[in-house]
């Protein structure tokens, strides 16, 4: 399919269909691009002693990285980039960013979602051939496959299988929201059949892992009543130390809503807890569309010179052919963006000159003279 993988060239110069975004949390720094190149920007560094060096743009070289497999003798391929900011130094999947700024937004760090080529070639980094899965799924594949060999085997498997079945059989006792016992149960398996609630479920809250299953309190024995005031105080105490208080707001600054921790936000609003906290870390610009501040924020803060955010989307900008030629104009960076299909942040650079064109054609903001 390919002679020479994008990642080998290290020429300046786009490739076909090549488009470009920032690498996120390191805005203005480095770009990532559709085909899995990495690009230094040009950037002046300060060191120390006070000697001023200019840092030329150029394309990074990105590290293969080969995962040997036991079982088959052979390995999976794997990309790698290093990007050095201030003396400190960010290490990325390249699957993994291409997959964030031209597919989907994802938390970078979240290591229950795995990024995987669809055609298994590794070094394939179109975004149409990237497709994110549960990391547990690839983990069932590879078994499925025969590239992992299930290391439960013999009498181990055995004895979890016994072990199981004990902890079914086991006698439980169902629980009002008044903590006096409604019913007690020969065995697990038998409280799911009588009830219709997942012995799983029983089984966990039985454990005191979690509060409740079915909406009543379960617990093994036959005890008479247990203790829900105990219960419920544990819980608040549980809840209030559950992560960080955090904020959201839309992105003109307007509070939207508090929240007791990230993952309650994540429960409330469907976005990720890992996206929310990259804002927060001020690796992102927003999560879900939205602002989030740590603890509990004012009813709006000034959002007007958030990075590139939305006083940016806002400026009109004109579009001209490579010759200089006037096409027309957007009222915002993002209808231009939907109007031609490709990234705001590619378009952003385009028009403050750090890229030369974008989607072939040269942007200004209004007002500006394309040169």
């Amino acid at each position: 399919m390919f002679k020479q993988y994008p990642y080998q060239n290290l020429v300046l110069e786009d490739m076909e269909r090549e488009e470009w975004t920032d690498v996120p949390g390191l805005d203005g720094y480095y770009l990532v691009s559709s085909l899995g190149r990495i690009k230094r920007l040009k950037r002046e560094v300060v060191y120390p002693d006070g000697k001023v060096i200019t840092l030329p743009e150029k394309i990074n070289v990105t590290t293969l990285h080969k995962a040997p497999n036991e079982e088959l003798g052979d390995f999976t391929l794997h990309l790698r980039a290093s990007m050095q900011v201030s003396n400190k130094t960010y290490r990325f999947s390249v699957r993994r960013l291409v997959y964030c700024c031209f597919v989907k937004e994802f938390a970078l760090d979240d290591s229950s979602v795995l990024i995987i080529p669809k055609n298994g070639n590794g070094l394939d980094m179109r975004p149409d051939n990237l497709k994110m899965i549960p990391a547990i799924q690839q983990r069932s594949k590879t078994y499925e496959s025969g590239r992992r060999s299930n290391a439960l085997k013999g009498h181990y498997k055995e004895k979890i299988k016994s072990a199981s079945v004990a902890a079914c059989q086991k006698t439980v006792s169902q629980y009002g929201k008044d903590g006096k016992k409604i019913s007690t149960y020969p065995s697990v398996r038998e409280a799911e059949r009588l009830t219709g609630i997942s012995h799983a479920s029983i089984g966990t809250s039985a454990r005191e892992l979690v509060f409740s299953a079915g909406g009543f309190y379960w617990r093994y024995g036959k005890a008479r009543k247990i203790d829900i005031k105990g219960l419920l105080a544990k819980r608040r105490r549980d809840y209030k130390s559950w992560g960080t208080r955090v904020t959201q707001y839309d992105l003109r600054g307007n509070k939207v809503a508090e929240y007791p921790s990230m993952l309650k936000a994540e429960q409330e609003t469907g976005i990720r807890n890992g996206s929310i906290r990259m804002v927060l870390l001020g690796r992102y610009k927003s999560a879900g569309n939205y602002f989030w501040k740590e603890g509990v924020g004012p009813a709006k803060i000034d959002l007007s010179n958030h990075k590139a955010g939305r006083a940016l989307r806002v400026k009109k900008v004109n579009q001209y052919t490579l010759k200089g030629k006037y096409v027309g104009s957007f009222d915002s960076i993002r209808e231009a963006a939907r109007a031609i299909q490709a990234s705001e942040t590619a378009i952003s650079a385009a028009c403050k000159g750090i890229l030369s064109r974008c989607k072939g054609y040269k942007w200004r903001f209004l007002g500006e003279i394309s040169g």
